[in-house]
C-alpha cells in the first residue's frame, strides 16, 4: 500500500508531524511519501492519504484547504486521515474551529481527524505573528519535536493512520489512483 502523508506547514512544524507519521508507517511495513502539500503533484499512484495542516485563526491554511476542495472526489473515495496541527494550549482555545472542522470532515469523510499541539518559535514569526502571539497569549516555546503530545490517548501523531496495514495479499503492488 502506497501512501501520500502531505502537510502544509508555514514555519516547519506541521511539515514535521507529516515526516514523523510518514517513518513510523514506513516502519510498520508501508510505502509511504512525506511530501510538503505545495510540491504534490497529486494522488496518482497513492492508495491512501494522510494530509494534514497547520492552524490559523481556527482555520486550515489556504493551500491545504484548496487542495482538498479540488481533490474531494478522488480522496472522499479513498482511505483519508486527516491531522491539525496549532492549538498551543491544552484548551485548544488557538485551534481548528469546530465550523472548519465540520468542513473538512464532510468534504472528505476522514477516518479520524487527529489534533496535535502546535510549537512557537519565536525566532521564525515575522513581526505581525509576534503582536498576534502576544495579543491572544498564546504560550511559546512548545517543543516542535519529541515533546510534542497530541490530543489523542495514544499522545502519538502516528494514530492518525495507525490502522494501515499492508495488504496481506498484495503486499508487493498497489492499485494506481488519479
Amino acid at each position: 500500500m502506497k501512501v501520500l502523508v502531505a502537510s502544509a506547514s508555514k514555519h516547519g512544524s506541521t511539515e514535521e508531524i507529516g515526516s514523523f507519521i510518514a517513518t513510523r508507517l514506513r516502519e510498520r511495513g508501508l510505502d509511504a511519501d512525506a511530501i510538503p502539500l505545495d510540491e504534490t503533484d497529486g494522488l496518482l499512484g497513492y492508495d491512501a492519504v494522510v494530509l494534514g495542516s497547520a492552524v490559523y485563526i481556527g482555520s486550515w491554511m489556504k493551500q491545504a484547504k484548496a487542495f482538498v476542495s479540488t481533490k474531494r472526489d478522488r480522496l472522499a473515495s479513498m482511505p483519508v486521515w486527516l491531522f491539525s496541527s496549532g492549538p498551543t494550549d491544552p484548551q485548544s482555545e488557538h485551534g481548528l474551529s469546530d465550523e472548519a472542522r465540520t468542513e473538512l470532515e464532510e468534504l472528505v469523510h476522514p477516518r479520524e481527524h487527529a489534533v496535535f499541539f502546535g510549537a512557537i518559535d519565536p525566532d521564525r514569526l515575522g513581526f505581525i505573528e509576534k503582536r498576534m502571539v502576544k495579543a491572544v497569549k498564546a504560550p511559546v516555546g512548545t517543543s516542535a519535536t519529541g515533546g510534542r503530545s497530541a490530543r489523542s490517548p495514544t499522545g502519538s501523531p502516528t494514530r492518525s493512520a495507525g490502522s494501515l496495514r499492508p495488504p496481506a495479499s498484495d503486499q508487493g503492488s498497489s492499485s494506481r489512483h488519479t
